[in-house]
């Protein structure tokens, strides 16, 4: 199931206030949208999160974004450990993305 339907049943307000913040990547989307021919998307997955790192990076004045949040998601999931929270957010992350926070 994709994270965004289960979020969708589970924790509406946390998906209303995400995409109210993902909004941000609209400048990626429509990169996105641009490479489409004849159906398929010509840019590679790792220049589609390229572009979206850069957004995020592009949101501190010292690029510290990434730094910043492994930070802060090591302190929640410390703040969590013995609640079923820390669950959910594993389960709504993609192999991908658990890979990029190790």
């Amino acid at each position: 199931m994709a994270s965004w339907i289960k979020a969708e049943k589970e924790d509406k307000d946390q998906l209303a206030m995400g995409i109210k913040i993902e909004v941000e990547h609209a400048p990626t989307i429509e990169k996105i949208r641009a490479s489409v021919k004849d159906g398929v998307i010509s840019m590679t997955d790792e220049e589609i999160y390229a572009s979206i790192a850069g957004d995020h990076i592009s949101e501190f004045p010292n690029g510290s974004y990434y730094s910043e949040l492994e930070k802060l998601e090591k302190k929640l999931k410390s703040e969590h450990k013995n609640d079923s929270s820390t669950d959910k957010l594993d389960d709504a992350m993609t192999t991908e993305e658990k890979e990029l926070l190790k």
